[in-house]
């Protein structure tokens, strides 16, 4: 899973090359490539980021194992469940996409402040990626979307190391969306007017199935029936 956005973005590539032997050159230069495969990371960026964390949250079992959390099959650290493969496959996803990723969009966005203060937009077509899809004065939400993301899947390894508590991760989950949510409420950052409803409308239901969750998640063992009536 963790390598699927990967392999779309090699399969992008594939294609701009294929199409650039077709004869087709002038319409596919550095911009239209770079837009290419920066919009499929930006739309699966928070699919690759948690996929690549997954093969280190692991669940500690009154046995002494610890299995890993998405697939209890999975025996953590056991060579014999190929666990230490799936590390080396989620790290390498982290080092090569999520981390090198963010970066380049963050130092993106600082010389797009530099750039547009000098009254020059060739950043804004080159990485329309980036900043397309926001007003002008807000040209940053995109490193700032890309953060939520990134924070969203590190809550569940965050909060197993302060406590290894659902509630825990799932309040640091809700701080992270409340805080969003304030600032599309308050900024209204997308270029589209719907853009923003539809962003706050879906936050807002992000936020509720985050307190439902919050609310069952330490359930005490006769609270079943009712929990499961409701």
């Amino acid at each position: 899973n963790a390598l699927s956005p990967m392999v779309i973005v090699l399969g992008v590539f594939t294609v701009l090359a294929l199409l650039r032997a077709c004869g087709w050159k002038a319409a596919l230069g550095r911009k239209l490539l770079m837009n290419s495969v920066g919009t499929v990371i930006f739309l699966f960026y928070l699919n690759v980021t948690a996929n690549s964390l997954r093969p280190m949250m692991c669940d500690q079992h009154p046995t002494g194992q610890s299995t890993v959390r998405m697939f209890p099959g999975v025996v953590c650290w056991t060579p014999e469940h190929l666990h230490p493969l799936f590390l080396v496959v989620g790290i390498a996803s982290l080092v090569t996409t999520v981390f090198p990723f963010l970066a380049l969009c963050g130092y993106a966005t600082y010389k797009q402040s530099l750039m547009v203060a000098e009254g020059r937009h060739s950043l804004t077509r080159q990485c329309g990626f980036l900043f397309g899809r926001w007003s002008p004065s807000c040209y940053h939400y995109g490193v700032l979307l890309l953060s939520r993301q990134l924070l969203l899947a590190l809550a569940p390894i965050a909060a197993d190391a302060v406590l290894a508590s659902v509630a825990l991760e799932l309040f640091m989950m809700f701080l992270v969306l409340m805080g969003w949510m304030v600032a599309v409420v308050w900024v209204r950052p997308w270029r589209v007017r719907s853009a923003n409803i539809a962003d706050g409308v879906g936050t807002t239901c992000l936020l509720c199935f985050t307190m439902l969750n919050a609310c069952i998640a330490e359930r005490e063992p006769d609270q079943e029936p009712l929990l499961q009536a409701v």
